[in-house]
């Protein structure tokens, strides 16, 4: 694991109060985020990573886990 999906894993289980959170677990497709807690953690991931996640980017597939939600962050980090 990277920096950036530690800091993320760590993110989406303080926000879900869920320890148990992997890598690849499906976090829309079971429930364990929803509407609300994406826009906390989109909110948390562009302070943290000082980017800016863009409507387009906001879709299912991106937030469906945390291996998605870390390919995302690692595209919008500076090069």
């Amino acid at each position: 694991m990277n920096a950036s999906q530690d800091t993320i894993l760590a993110l989406v289980k303080e926000l879900t109060q869920n320890d148990q959170i992997t890598m690849s677990q499906t976090l829309l497709d079971e429930g364990l985020i929803d509407s609300l807690t994406t826009i906390e953690l989109i909110t948390k991931l562009e302070e943290q990573f000082n980017i800016n996640i863009d409507t387009d980017d906001l879709n299912h597939h991106n937030f469906n886990s945390v291996e998605n939600i870390t390919t995302l962050v690692n595209q919008k980090l500076p090069k």
